[in-house]
């Protein structure tokens, strides 16, 4: 709410003429002929004010001056109580005004009603080459460049109790939605229920947002990612260190909100902990496990995959496997932070029930990094949904007033397998070694460069590959 200026005058000139040391920072005002008046002083009792007749009329010059600026009609007195009838009718209204401010996005808010707007820009290139065998098996690398997320979001709350999001992507040069939901929060027994397209709650690296993984790509490539449906979060134990989060979902849906075929659900869960949990010293310890048991609408699925980076061929793939009645997903993570230093690793299962005396098929994928910070900064973690959270330099490239730091920078090394090889099935191994630089000017921007080593192992092809990837990042 933005009051009249003479209200605001009115008291400065209040706690100017109580405050006289302060006169020099309203030297513009007239100056009257009286010497300013002395600090007004208190006896022991508390409740007598003294001041002598030359103190009273220098107050009462100096208010008249203040007046004589402001207008004729214009009465001290008169105007603060104008003041406090305004502030008792807008807050008996519960109208308290709006604030707009910025801090990782566009924020307007009252006490009731929060709004935030902002979104994020990641532009990749990428240039990579195969040797013989992997070039004659599945082609050759075409280098590229291409917007890997072009997003726009708005999301807030109402009384803390209802909160939403939609976050529409334009990367692909038409706009999808990827998160639309609606939270009911603070919900007696539960923390939240979530309904909408949203994650389902399987892995750390899945659910960790894409503007804080550690590398350019995921290195879990089993596990679930959005769907619609309905989702609980719940934090428990000593210092809230158990999350537990349980949904059921739409296993096929069209990720626009709308279900391919009737039948085809979804039910996920996942329980973390945190043995350790020491914040002040940067210093966790996080276990979990996730399980989803899914029917999908039709007798067959096909998996095929890249090494870990999204301009490279597909590597991998399965062709049309028939007679699916269900599909099991298991997997297990864990996460061990020490100040800079820290290692990631996650292990997913598929199991693939078919039918008709066909044999069941069993698939895996499995990736374990370790990363550093040379700058001394650390990983930050969310207890709810137990994943990790936005990097902040301590001393960043893109500061207040022009300044400029080293940023944030980290190394990190990773493995990543997926194996797809399983009785009749035989579409190959991939395994992927990639090396991360990441430099973080800011909190909100970021340079990571990546360097892939591939090595494909089928039955048709066995071979090598070499991939460098830059990304300029930013979001807002």
């Amino acid at each position: 709410m933005r009051f009249p200026q003479a209200p605001v005058v009115a008291a400065l000139a209040v706690a100017l003429a109580l405050a006289p040391e302060s006169h020099a920072q309203f030297a513009a005002l007239p100056a009257t002929s009286a010497a300013a008046p002395a600090p007004a002083s208190r006896t022991d009792a508390g409740d007598t004010v003294t001041m002598s007749r030359a103190d009273y009329d220098a107050l009462t010059q100096r208010v008249a001056n203040i007046e004589q600026i402001l207008g004729p009609d214009f009465e001290l007195g008169l105007t603060l109580q104008n003041l406090k009838a305004r502030l008792d009718a807008q807050e008996a209204a519960g109208t308290t005004g709006f604030s707009v401010k910025w801090k990782d996005g566009l924020r307007v808010e009252s006490e009731d009603v929060k709004l935030k707007f902002g979104g994020r820009i990641m532009f990749d290139m990428s240039s990579g080459s195969h040797d013989d065998d992997l070039e004659a098996g599945i082609g050759g690398f075409e280098d590229g460049a291409e917007f890997r997320r072009a997003r726009w979001y708005a999301s807030g709350s109402v009384n803390k109790q209802v909160s939403w999001k939609a976050q529409y992507d334009f990367a692909g040069g038409e706009a999808e939605f990827k998160d639309l939901y609606i939270r009911f929060n603070e919900v007696p027994g539960i923390d939240n229920v979530t309904v909408g397209q949203q994650y389902e709650p399987f892995g750390l690296e899945e659910q960790t947002s894409s503007n804080y993984i550690t590398f350019m790509e995921r290195g879990n490539v089993f596990a679930p990612s959005r769907s619609s449906g309905l989702r609980t979060d719940h934090t428990f134990g000593e210092d809230d260190r158990i999350y537990a989060g349980i949904g059921v979902f739409a296993a096929d849906d069209d990720k626009q909100g709308a279900f391919a075929e009737d039948g085809a659900t979804a039910f996920t869960g996942r329980l973390t902990g945190l043995p350790v949990y020491q914040p002040d010293n940067e210093r966790l310890l996080h276990l979990g496990a996730a399980f989803s048991s899914r029917s999908p609408s039709g007798d067959k699925v096909k998996y095929e995959f890249r090494p870990d980076n999204h301009l490279a061929p597909k590597y991998l793939k399965t062709g049309d496997i028939m007679g699916v009645e269900g599909i099991d997903i298991a997997g297990v993570e864990a996460a061990y932070v020490d100040g800079p230093f820290s290692v990631q690793a996650e292990l997913a299962s598929v199991d693939l029930d078919r039918s008709g005396g066909m044999e069941d098929l069993d698939f895996t994928s499995a990736y374990a990094y370790a990363s550093y910070f040379l700058t001394g900064e650390s990983r930050p973690y969310k207890k709810n949904p137990a994943v990790f959270g936005r990097v902040i330099p301590n001393d960043p490239w893109i500061g207040d007033a022009g300044n400029r730091g080293w940023g944030a920078w980290e190394l990190a090394y990773r493995i990543s397998h997926t194996d797809l090889n399983d009785k009749m099935v035989q579409a190959g191994e991939l395994t992927s070694h990639t090396l991360g630089i990441n430099w973080h000017l800011s909190r909100n921007t970021r340079i990571m460069l990546n360097h892939v080593g591939t090595e494909l192992d089928d039955a048709a092809v066995e071979g090598d590959g070499s991939i460098w990837a830059l990304r300029f990042q930013t979001d807002f």
